[in-house]
């Protein structure tokens, strides 16, 4: 599974048991860390946009239990602030949607859909499906553990599959970190240094109006 493994702690009890409270009191084999019952615990609670306080929640005690501050702001984020020479952030939300939450031995590569360059694992290692799993509940606990391992600051951010909500109160209410990295399915073969985005405006092109015996300059195909 993809999960790493946070730095010991006299509280990692406590993580534990705030990870049963989620999965029922049981785990499969394969979630045999805290970082991995972490893994199992956010993939398994529903947090579509709008919906994201549970998985905070959970996020929260795991910074507690692991000696870290932590809390959720007014817009929905959970907060972990540390050493600003890095700030690890993604994204809580999830688009709505159930999938099944199991632990299942990765397929042979000949089984995998055609085509597809996308490896998730060695055959026969263990696999997490369910929603967020990939976009981006993976990435989101990889950098919380990678946070309470390194001592750096982190964000989980809300609202990201509608309209980015959650980021946008964060840059308005903290000072800007000397470096971020944003935990987002893009590939497992290199790190993505900039996205295509969107920006919305209206452009206006205006001309004289005449007759088709004297056309003048045509504002649509000067636009």
């Amino acid at each position: 599974m993809a999960a790493g493994k946070e730095r010991e702690s006299d509280e990692r009890a406590d993580a534990d048991r705030a990870g049963d409270v989620v999965a029922g009191g049981g785990y499969p084999a394969a979630c045999d860390t805290p970082a991995r019952k972490l893994l199992y615990d956010m993939v398994s609670i529903p947090s579509p946009s709008g919906e994201e306080e549970r998985a905070a929640e959970r996020l929260v005690d795991f910074f507690e239990a692991n000696g870290r501050e932590a809390w959720i702001d007014d817009a929905g984020n959970v907060r972990a602030p540390a050493n600003d020479a890095v700030l690890l952030t993604s994204h809580v939300d999830t688009v709505p949607g159930d999938i099944p939450v199991e632990v299942r031995p990765a397929p042979p590569e000949d089984e995998l859909p055609e085509p597809s360059d996308v490896r998730v694992g060695d055959p026969g290692d263990p696999v997490l499906w369910g929603r967020g799993a990939v976009d981006a509940t993976g990435p989101l606990v990889t950098m919380a553990v990678a946070a309470v391992k390194t001592g750096v600051s982190f964000a989980g951010v809300v609202r990201e599959e509608v309209d980015s909500g959650g980021a946008r109160h964060l840059i308005d209410d903290r000072d800007a970190p000397d470096a971020v990295v944003n935990g987002e399915p893009s590939g497992w073969q290199g790190i993505t240094l900039g996205y295509r985005g969107l920006l919305e405006g209206t452009y206006v092109n205006t001309s004289e109006s005449g007759n088709s015996s004297r056309p003048e300059p045509n504002a649509i195909q000067h636009a």
